[in-house]
């Protein structure tokens, strides 16, 4: 009887360690796992366990069937068993991946599968798992990091990752060693190329950039982003047929690149293709509607093309993002001029007031060019004259009052914008200056009314609700300011102030995820501003994300010299 049984536990052994090894790995990741029918082999496994708990096949084991079964944290938890007793076990690891992969923590699967092509170079399966999740990694850790440089330092993912980590932190310089030092212990290894490239371009170094991107592009010819940063450096030196021919090859493997299709369409507007040019950017934003300078350049394709209209509207987007932008001034008055060249051409306007310098319309248009030319000293001074020589010009007290917001003269813009409201009641854009100043003033009773007023009169203004958004963040009235900005938002989506602000809002209200969020997101916009970052890691810290507040304290706040030296 005892030989039967004992026969009996190796029959189960041998083919639990076949099953471990021949082991299928799907890698459809969106598919529920299938609930296995061994609802009663936990038990024979525990008691082979406990006979061998050092056997890494029956951790797999019991790993794959709490996976089947629905239970990934088991799962995961049987599966690091498996690898803590064999390190280098590519199937244990891919099967951990998997587990990693449906618990979210994508960016520990990247590293399971990196040492799986450590081992196995070009291994099939961890090369599918790799394209499901490359797409969506979260940002690197301080301390993944380095922890992963103490434990290996040898290894060319390990030396990466570290470059990988100062590249985001805009440390491009600190970063291209370890990425030299990643193709040194691997010289295959295409992303440290590619990121290698990239780095030396934001440093200026061109040259030795397309040397670099192009070992990524023939270690990986379907790196599109490799194919884009090497028509960077190729604009950079000039060769505009080489970085055109890049683009469109980044283009080509992967159409959702915007960037590549905004720089693409610049250059076909810039070599006389207005058509193709349009068709591009538009494309481009309408994915990405807060790139300013695409919206500048569609303005320009269209103004050659010969639509002022939309050139006016493109331009307008433009200085909506970015209003003090000189060439976006020059391009609007430009427009402006094609447009209605009596009232909008320097020349014609100059023209008139020499032959009538009585007319109190020719100081209007004199002061509106000079206005949108950013020349507000001049701007006030013929628009003294305009509401002097005809004081119910209503757009002309308008254009007064924007001047003297301008130049910082909030009193006088006041009363500018109260005659403009008397002449044009309608007039929203100056009931929403009137409320922005006594906000600027301190005074969020009184600006609330008017900013109400604005967006009664013209619901899309998006900064009505931004600036009442800040009136009732200055009052402590979080829930009303988080709703205000999530107004702007909806409006216009483009002004990072609104989510930094909407962000503090949430924050205060504690609802630390949603700020997290904002606060990612007003740094898209400025990724070196160090006030988004103090936030948005405090807003991490109180919610999902503590690593990633760890990372920016170890960053900012390092130890004392010398005080770890073993002395």
């Amino acid at each position: 009887m005892q030989l039967r049984i004992s026969l009996f536990l190796i029959f189960i052994i041998i083919c639990l360690v076949c099953g471990c090894t021949s082991q299928n790995l799907s890698t459809d990741l969106n598919k529920p796992p299938v609930v296995s029918e061994q609802k009663d082999a936990p038990v024979d496994l525990d008691n082979l366990l406990r006979i061998n708990p050092e056997n890494p096949d029956l951790w797999y084991a019991k790993a794959d069937l709490f996976f089947a079964n629905g239970d990934i944290q088991q799962a995961f938890e049987a599966i690091t068993k498996a690898s803590e007793l064999s390190p280098e076990n590519a199937t244990i690891l891919l099967f951990r991946a998997k587990t990693l992969i449906a618990l979210g923590d994508k960016g520990r699967a990247v590293r399971d599968l990196y040492t799986v092509l450590d081992l196995i170079p070009g291994n099939e399966t961890a090369l599918e798992f790799l394209s499901s999740v490359q797409s969506n990694i979260s940002p690197l850790s301080y301390i993944q990091v380095e922890h992963d440089l103490l434990i290996d330092p040898n290894s060319t993912w390990s030396a990466f990752n570290k470059g990988r980590f100062l590249y985001e932190e805009k440390k491009y310089s600190d970063a291209i060693p370890w990425f030299e030092k990643a193709v040194a212990i691997d010289p295959e290894n295409s992303a440290a190329w590619y990121f290698t490239g990239s780095s030396l371009i934001e440093l200026g170094r061109s040259i030795d950039a397309i040397t670099s991107l192009r070992k990524a592009i023939v270690l990986d010819p379907s790196n599109a982003g490799a194919y884009y940063e090497l028509g960077r450096a190729f604009e950079k030196q000039g060769n505009k047929t080489a970085a055109e021919e890049n683009y469109a090859l980044s283009l080509k493997i992967n159409p959702d690149n915007d960037w590549a299709r905004y720089v693409y369409g610049k250059n076909l507007a810039k070599s006389g293709d207005y058509e193709n040019a349009i068709k591009e950017l538009d494309t481009s934003l309408s994915r990405t509607p807060c790139q300013a300078e695409a919206w500048y350049e569609l303005s320009r394709a269209y103004l050659q093309n010969g639509n002022t209209s939309k050139a006016l509207d493109a331009i307008g987007m433009a200085l909506q993002i970015d209003a003090y932008s000189p060439d976006y001034h020059t391009q609007y008055l430009a427009a402006q001029a094609q447009a209605d060249p009596a009232a909008w051409s320097s020349e014609k306007v100059l023209a008139k007031l020499d032959s009538n310098p009585n007319n109190g319309t020719y100081w209007f248009y004199s002061g509106a060019i000079a206005y949108h030319d950013m020349r507000y000293n001049d701007a006030l001074t013929d628009l003294n004259k305009a509401v002097t020589l005809y004081p119910l010009n209503a757009q002309a007290w308008y254009y007064r009052g924007m001047s003297e917001y301008e130049l910082g003269l909030y009193q006088d813009a006041l009363c500018s914008f109260d005659k403009t409201i008397i002449l044009d009641p309608g007039n929203a854009w100056a009931y929403y200056y009137r409320g922005d100043i006594l906000q600027k003033l301190g005074q969020c009773d009184y600006a609330i009314p008017y900013l109400s007023r604005s967006s009664q009169l013209d619901p899309s203004i998006p900064w009505t609700y931004y600036v009442k958004g800040n009136c009732y963040l200055n009052q402590s009235r979080y829930s009303l300011a988080a709703e205000e900005f999530d107004r702007s938002i909806d409006k216009y989506p483009c002004n990072r102030w609104a989510w930094f602000f909407g962000g503090q809002s949430y924050y205060y209200l504690g609802n630390f995820p949603v700020a997290y969020e904002y606060f990612t997101k007003a740094l898209t916009f400025d990724p070196g501003n160090e006030e988004f970052k103090r936030w948005k890691v405090k807003a991490g810290a109180e919610g999902n994300n503590p690593d990633e507040a760890i990372s920016y304290y170890n960053l900012t706040l390092p130890f004392g010299a010398g005080a770890c030296n073993l002395t």
